[in-house]
This record gives structure tokens, C-alpha cells and sequence, in this order.
């Protein structure tokens, strides 16, 4: 199961030309997302692929803060 708000969030992002919207497309195809609300267990998450890099953890902080103050409105 994943983070259903946070990846539906996402799924409204893909179609941005930035870091933002790239992460995104990565988190809505990851069948293994996290189910969790923890940005740590996130990070652990891309942090198991071989290939990540600091800027999909950028990335990856960016979208969670900017879903964050959507829920604080």
C-alpha cells in the first residue's frame, strides 16, 4: 500500500518541467513506494537504488514540503 494523499498529490505534478514534476513521475510508477508518511523511509527508499542521486532527494524534500503546506490550508 502506498501513501495514497501524498502519491495522489503527485500525480497532479507530473506534468511540471522541473525537478518537482520529474520525482513525481518516479514516486506514481514505484510499485514499492513507502507506505508511510515519514520523509526519512522515503529517503531510505530512493537511497536503495543504485543510481540515485542528492538531487532526487532534493527533489523528493521539495515536493514533500510544498504537499505539506497544502495540508496546512
Amino acid at each position: 500500500m502506498k501513501n495514497i494523499k501524498f502519491v495522489a498529490w503527485c500525480k497532479e505534478q507530473t506534468k511540471r518541467d522541473d525537478a518537482v514534476g520529474d520525482i513525481a513521475k518516479d514516486i506514481v510508477t514505484d510499485k514499492e513506494w513507502p507506505a508511510t508518511g515519514l520523509i526519512a523511509v522515503m529517503v531510505g527508499h530512493i537511497k536503495k537504488h543504485p543510481n540515485y542521486s542528492d538531487k532526487a532527494i532534493d527533489a523528493l524534500k521539495q515536493a514533500w514540503t510544498e504537499y505539506r503546506a497544502t495540508k496546512a490550508k
